[in-house]
């Protein structure tokens, strides 16, 4: 009988990315190991693990006398190991920030198929995260060992907590995990129902001409993953209106050589389920865009069009991309430029998130997928595992694509799957992506909040921090008002509009209006389709109208209304004056002359 004083390694890493669960004996074969672990979360925040470890023998002649667990780089409490003759005698050993647990066996467990039965329990507060409302806790991925023949996992969160907002990557309806389940990635597991951030943004805007003129800003608009609050602008713009792309751009007036710095104050909400609203209503008109070859999304590349060929499917494109190219943290450092995707496949090593999000980009339009770029403001708690690498205000770069079936956007993040070693971004995205602007009719225009700089002396103009649900202020104030002449002539055309305004803080869905006439007839007014009203946004709607008659002076009554809010406006009318009439009268006088004249004469002879 021999003693095993072969040391077993079991990597859990609990809160670190870096580290993977995996079981390794100095000499494999000797044992069968089996686990079941409780992960049972405390409402305040922090974990009891119990981790029951059975170790079974597979030789004749060896027994195991101790066992090291690793557990990632984690602080842990009330530690303690117990098989049924009692507690282990167990040292707890720092090493390179990594948590190691050595447990020491009392027990001489020999026999072909007998089995060790021991127990470790912990309790820690690094496992489960709290980014504002939603709380995340990460599980370790399993790799494929065979000396491990089942390792199953139970989470227990507080009932306070409700039902799981996603689990990555395994879509399940229970918080129980299999080696199968383990071995596909790193299970992330969030709890919440939604997220909300609160965000001031600024912006350094000059007009270098010697001319007057409009320039406009990008504002974060909503989409069907966001819902935006505007609660200021400082100063206020001309009007907020929404490009073909949902995105919305302020527009400022400004005089030669004038420079404005923009405030703009608000918050958002974020959803993991597309709400599908109103940004796809115009998808039909702008489909064929999204597979146009743009700069930096070269679909006529030979070699990108080959690989489109043979991936075919989005899935399958996605996860070339995440395996082909590697994202280089040297070049982050500095300020990058943006490469392209063919430039991408070609140096796969000199990858950031603009080369991730163009080389996805063009292989799917290649293929026949629409996609475009979304530019925003990502949450990370570690920039090595989740790297921003847009040097602007440290922003994010990400692609979405067009299901056609489903008939939504879907976004997707090829480079923090990569960065973090497979955490899946594909099947289910997360709550910590904020759009500040969607691109894909120009790969290059408009440009997102945070680089709006005036010189080349570094700024911060994008602050980000974590709000509560009491932030999200709805303010409806539609005002309306009429803009026609004071007074008219009877019986001429005379010209007017009806002028919307969103003073609230949420945009609305801008449907027909119409204008009646008291007294008067409309004659012609703007044709309108239903269009989103930003905040802060204007529309006006024109319209042609006069009175009935040419000989009365009854005032005319212009009345709309839109969403309950009436609005009136009294048009006075007035007759030509005589003098006006006097030449035609005078004109008229003295043909009638004539023609008696000529009549007279005639008459005589």
């Amino acid at each position: 009988m021999r003693r095993c004083r072969y040391i077993f390694l079991l990597f859990l890493s609990l809160v670190s990315f870096f580290f993977s669960s995996k079981t390794t004996a100095l000499a494999q074969g000797e044992f069968k190991t089996n686990y079941n672990i409780l992960y049972e979360i405390l409402p305040e925040g922090k974990t009891q693990v119990v981790q029951s470890v059975q170790l079974i023998n597979q030789k004749t002649n060896y027994y195991p006398t101790e066992f090291e667990i690793s557990l990632g780089k984690i602080e842990i409490d009330d530690v303690k190991a117990y098989d049924n003759q009692g507690l282990l005698n167990l040292r707890i050993i720092k090493k390179d920030d990594t948590t190691l647990v050595k447990v020491f066996f009392t027990q001489k467990v020999v026999g072909l198929g007998k089995s060790l039965n021991w127990t470790l329990y912990y309790t820690t507060s690094d496992l489960v995260t709290q980014n504002g409302l939603i709380k995340e806790l990460s599980l370790p991925r399993l790799r494929p060992d065979q000396d491990t023949e089942n390792y199953n996992i139970q989470v227990k969160p507080p009932s306070s907590y409700g039902k799981a907002l996603y689990i990555k990557p395994v879509f399940k309806s229970s918080l129980s995990f299999n080696k199968e389940d383990l071995i596909q990635g790193q299970v992330v597991i969030a709890f919440g129902q939604s997220q909300v951030l609160n965000f001031t943004l600024t912006y350094h805007v000059k007009n270098n001409r010697i001319t007057p003129g409009i320039y406009e800003i990008s504002l974060p608009p909503d989409t069907s993953y966001q819902k935006v609050y505007l609660k200021e602008i400082m100063p206020r713009p001309l009007t907020v209106e929404a490009d073909k792309e949902g995105n919305w751009m302020a527009k400022y007036s400004l005089a030669p050589q004038e420079e404005k710095k923009i405030t703009v104050n608000g918050s958002v909400e974020l959803f993991l389920e597309s709400m599908n609203k109103e940004e796809n209503t115009n998808f039909g008109d702008l489909g064929n865009k999204y597979l146009e070859s743009q700069k930096f999304w070269e679909t006529n590349n030979t070699k990108i069009k080959e690989l489109a060929k043979n991936l075919v499917t989005i899935e399958k494109i996605y996860h070339y991309v995440v395996s082909k190219l590697k994202y280089s943290y040297d070049r982050v450092s500095n300020t990058p430029s943006r490469l392209g995707a063919a430039y991408a496949l070609e140096h796969p090593k000199e990858a950031i998130c603009t080369e991730f999000t163009d080389l996805f980009i063009a292989l799917s339009r290649a293929a026949g997928i629409p996609a475009r770029e979304v530019n925003g403001y990502a949450i990370t708690d570690n920039s090595k595992l989740k790297p921003l690498s847009l040097q602007k205000d440290v922003l994010h770069s990400w692609p979405e694509y067009y299901d056609g079936q489903k008939r939504i956007w879907i976004p997707v993040d090829p480079t923090w799957e990569n960065t973090t070693g497979g955490v899946d971004f594909f099947h289910t995205f997360d709550l910590n992506h904020f759009t500040f602007i969607r691109r894909g009719i120009n790969s290059e225009y408009p440009i997102p909040a945070g680089a709006y700089k005036t010189n080349s002396l570094p700024t911060k103009d994008v602050e980000i921090s974590f709000g509560k649900m009491e932030d999200l202020i709805v303010e409806n104030n539609i005002l309306l008002s009429i803009d026609a002449p004071d007074s008219i002539y009877s019986g001429l055309n005379q010209e007017g509009s009806v002028i919307v305004e969103n003073a609230g803080s949420t945009s609305t869905l801008l449907e027909n209006i119409q204008i009646s006439i008291g007294n008067g007839n409309l004659i012609r007014m703007d044709e309108q389709e239903s269009v989103l009203l930003p905040p802060f946004g204007k529309r006006n709607i024109k319209f042609s109208f006069k009175s009935n008659s040419f000989y009365t002076n009854q005032d005319l009554l212009l009345s709309s209304s839109y969403k309950n809010v009436p609005v009136e406006k009294i048009v006075k009318t007035k007759t030509f004056p005589t003098i006006y009439f006097l030449p035609f009268l005078i004109i008229l006088f003295f043909l009638a002359l004539g023609v008696l004249i000529f009549y007279v004469t005639k008459w005589k002879k």
